[in-house]
Formats: structure tokens, sequence, C-alpha cells
């Protein structure tokens, strides 16, 4: 794969970069995970652009994430963290998107215990996502897409992205069907994720694969993006293979792969030289 789109970097340096975090259940690290670790290990195994997403232990704070951004604009696009409840969100994500260069926004919602249908009352963040054409992800939980539909009614003109759903969900047989729900949402995309620390099984993740031949079936590839959730991948597969893990899946070809790439470059707006288009 050319584009990696599910990566997060991190330093260790806590007074320049405090942890701030909005997961509770995501602890704080304690190994770094510096960007320019990363870039070593995109040029090793041949990856050309990745899409940096905030670690939730930084909290609303993506200043790391955007210092990483600047260190190579060419390769990398960025997803941010605001607080979506806040009554300045939109606000805050012209800020991080026009003066830090974010190309996305990501909200977590997979802990919350109901449908997050609070998401549609957000008048003044989605206008502010219309306005910066940014992409908008999600960490959910499978049995919360029917919010994440109503949603791509309500707001045509966005484009999302259902990304990490969880080791539950991607053992539960019905969570790709859960999810395909939003199949008839042109404006919805799939994230394909390594998942490797989900994983109950050795490399190459066997016990990950029925959940997503189910999801190819269901929206094609045509909806597909990919990414490995780097570093956590690492625990327990080098980065290389992780990479590659699509070129393993018996129900993925070359077309599909390619395909994947494209659909990233198009979201996130990184073309096809490796360099970054201007938003």
């Amino acid at each position: 794969m050319r584009i990696d789109t599910h990566v997060h970097v991190w330093s260790l340096d806590a007074a320049h970069y405090p942890w701030q975090q909005t997961l509770a259940h995501v602890p704080i690290p304690t190994q770094a995970a510096t960007v320019e670790r990363f870039i070593e290990e995109m040029d090793d195994a041949g990856v050309e652009m990745a899409v940096l997403i905030q670690p939730s232990t930084y909290g609303w704070d993506n200043r790391y994430l955007v210092d990483a951004l600047r260190l190579a604009p060419e390769r990398f696009a960025g997803i941010c963290l605001v607080d979506p409840r806040s009554a300045t969100a939109g606000d805050a994500l012209r800020r991080w998107c026009r003066e830090g260069g974010c190309r996305g926004l990501r909200i977590n919602v997979i802990a919350q215990p109901d449908e997050p249908d609070w998401l549609i009352d957000r008048g003044g963040l989605w206008d502010a996502v219309e306005e910066l054409d940014v992409s908008v992800s999600f960490q959910l939980r499978p049995d919360q897409a029917g919010a994440i539909g109503r949603l791509a009614v309500a707001r045509p003109a966005c484009t999302f992205v259902v990304d990490y759903i969880g080791k539950t969900g991607y053992h539960d047989p019905r969570s790709a069907d859960r999810l395909g729900v939003l199949r008839d949402h042109p404006n919805v995309y799939f994230k394909l994720i390594t998942a490797g620390q989900d994983s109950d099984e050795e490399y190459p993740f066997r016990d990950l694969w029925p959940h997503y031949e189910r999801l190819v079936e269901l929206v094609t590839p045509g909806r597909l993006v990919f990414g490995t959730d780097y570093p956590l991948v690492v625990d327990r597969t080098d980065y290389r293979r992780a990479v590659h893990w699509p070129a393993v899946l018996p129900f993925l070809d070359a077309t599909a792969q390619a395909q994947m790439d494209e659909n990233a470059a198009r979201i996130w707006r990184l073309n096809a030289a490796g360099a970054s288009r201007p938003g």
C-alpha cells in the first residue's frame, strides 16, 4: 500500500506536549512513538504518504500533530480532535485546519452507551466541516452506525469515515452487517485496519478476516481506505508486514488495493506524486 491512513505519533516530552486524556480507557503511553521514527518506518516499508491521527491522550491539544505535519508536509495529512460538544467546536476546527494544516476531524463515541444522535445538533461544527471541506472520522461501535447514517443524510456535502470499531466489534459476526446499513450513503467510507493488537492469532491475523470479508461484500472496495494503526500494531508484527497486510487477504485483489489508495488520496487531498494538495 502506498498510503497508510491510520497512524498515531507522540512524544514523551510531557513538558512541551502535556497529556490530556479524553478516553479514560486509553492509557498514557510509556514508550515514545515520534514522527521522526515513523518516517524511518515509512521509508523502510515503501510507504509514500500517511494520515496522522491525533491520539486521544493529547485531547484537544493538537500541537504535536501540527509539528509533525510541518516536518514533512509533502508526505502527511493530519486529523485533529476538537471537543464536538463545545459551542466553539467549529472555530477550534477552523484554527487547527487553517493555521495548523489539518485536513480532517476525528470524533470518538465508542465509549458512549447509546447512539450519538446529539451529533446532528452540532450545527456550528458541521458548518465548519463543510466550509473547510475536511472529512470526519468516527471511532465507534457498530451498533452506533444508525446515528452516522442520519448524520450522512442531514449533511450530504460532508465526507464521513468509519474507522476503528474496537476488539469486540472485529470479533462480533454481526458487526459488518450493522455497519452495512451505511452502504447506501455515498458520503460514508469505511477503513480497513490491520489492528493486530485486536487479534487472538499471530500474523496474518486470520480471525479478523471474516469481518472485513463481509464488509467488502457489502460496500465494495470503492468505499474503503486502509490503515495500520501504527504504532500499536508493531507490538504484534513489524510495520512492513502491517502495511502489506491487504496483499495477503484473499478477498482483496490488486485493483481493490489500488482503489483504497485512490480513495485516501482524494479524501485527505494527497496527490499521486506525494505532495499535499492545498486545502
